[in-house]
């Protein structure tokens, strides 16, 4: 059976079966997975444009821009437009915000861990390093037809 399964099968296998387990636990803070990637990023990086917080998280301007609006209210993260240029909009989080950011890092944290327990250090890596090659390539071709094929 192994044979026939193609890379981009077995990642959307993982993929699901990951964000499946992970969703219930995050669900207890009032987040979906899109919500705990945006804390996360803002937890490692700090203040940042939406536009980075698009790129980073993997998250389309419109669908971010709505959550932004949720977590605000929820007093999670701050927005605030740069002096020199309007339209820029810097967010950042709040305390509760940073709070909430901590606790879903070690929830994360933990589940790669339990994700890539059957592989060495070594393998990690390796598949680190692989993945993130993959994922630029698709930066270098997003814009291509070679996807739609």
């Amino acid at each position: 059976m192994q044979d026939y399964l193609s890379i981009q099968f077995l990642i959307y296998q993982i993929a699901a079966k990951f964000s499946s387990a992970s969703a219930a636990r995050y669900r207890e803070f009032g987040l979906n997975l899109f919500g705990v990637r945006v804390l996360v990023y803002l937890g490692r990086y700090g203040a940042v444009t939406v536009g980075d917080l698009s790129r980073g998280t993997s998250i389309d301007q419109p669908s971010l821009s709505h959550m932004l609006k949720r977590m605000t209210r929820d007093k999670l993260v701050t927005k605030h437009r740069q002096r020199h240029d309007n339209r820029i909009v810097k967010v950042r989080l709040t305390p509760a915000g940073q709070e909430l950011a901590s606790q879903c890092m070690e929830i994360s944290a933990r589940h790669e861990r339990a994700l890539v327990a059957s592989l060495e250090e070594e393998e990690v890596q390796q598949l680190r390093d692989s993945l993130v090659r993959i994922f630029e390539s698709l930066e270098d071709i997003s814009d291509s037809d070679t996807l739609s094929t």
